[in-house]
């Protein structure tokens, strides 16, 4: 006799994520938990350190791949990330299973430094595996990525500047340089588009961002933001999308306090 518990759960989306808990992972788990019809495994480090991985994607028909890291030693983070990858196509091919594969990748493939050089071996790892097995695979390409949740020093200078202005700090700009910024929200609706959707093959998308803001403007309008934000009399022009979004992610570090 089967149980209604396994005719519900049958009846489900099945989502695997790795990096769940991290800045983009907890949105997409959000997105989830309100779905309704999808449940998410969180594929945690202690899965790939044990070796355990495949028997939990065996039901899962999509994988989004976002764990991984982006500050410490060169050599670590290559390493990591391209071990991650390698972990998670072999514990696809050992159960010989074929989801959906959406791998988060970063504009920064395109550099020299090690967080890069690791994105474009993990996207070769993906892409190999796909065209040998026949499987949907999608490579998201992606900006700077902000928004509520972001970690201060570690994800985005716009989460380390929103903390540190809200902790009444005064933040330095080292290097003025240009920045595209994609609020997470957007990337998350990107994701779900293909879980609903995945391509035939592999295909790579990169994800345009809300704008580009130097990183003085940035620190200026955050700052603008602190002001005047408390001042009644100023009414904030947030008619610009990025803008907005930006607000709303300094409003989330300010209220926090």
């Amino acid at each position: 006799m089967i149980c209604e518990e396994t005719i519900s759960v049958s009846r489900k989306r099945v989502i695997a994520v790795s990096g769940a808990g991290g800045f983009i992972g907890s949105h997409l788990s959000e997105w989830a938990e309100k779905e309704g019809d999808v449940v998410l495994v969180e594929l945690g480090r202690e899965l790939f350190d044990s070796g355990e991985l495949s028997s939990s994607l065996e039901a899962c028909e999509t994988v989004v791949h976002l764990a991984g890291m982006n500050r410490g030693d060169d050599d670590e983070i290559y390493g990591t990330n391209v071990r991650l990858a390698e972990q998670l196509v072999e514990a696809l091919t050992v159960e010989k299973l074929r989801p959906n594969v959406v791998y988060v990748s970063s504009i920064q493939r395109d550099s020299s430094n090690a967080y890069g050089r690791s994105k474009r071996e993990a996207e070769k790892i993906f892409q190999e595996w796909a065209e040998r097995v026949g499987a949907s695979l999608s490579i998201l390409i992606v900006p700077n990525v902000f928004g509520t949740g972001c970690r201060a020093f570690y994800n985005s200078v716009v989460a380390t500047f929103c903390h540190q202005l809200s902790n009444g700090d005064e933040p330095k700009v080292f290097g003025d340089r240009e920045l595209e910024l994609l609020d997470v929200e957007i990337l998350i609706q990107e994701i779900v588009g293909i879980i609903k959707n995945p391509p035939t093959g592999t295909d790579f998308f990169r994800i345009t961002g809300m704008g580009r803001i130097s990183t003085s403007e940035l620190l200026q309008l955050l700052s603008s933001f602190q002001s005047d934000s408390f001042d009644e009399k100023v009414l904030l022009d947030l008619a610009d999308p990025l803008y907005s979004a930006l607000y709303r992610t300094f409003l989330s570090y300010a209220e926090s306090k």
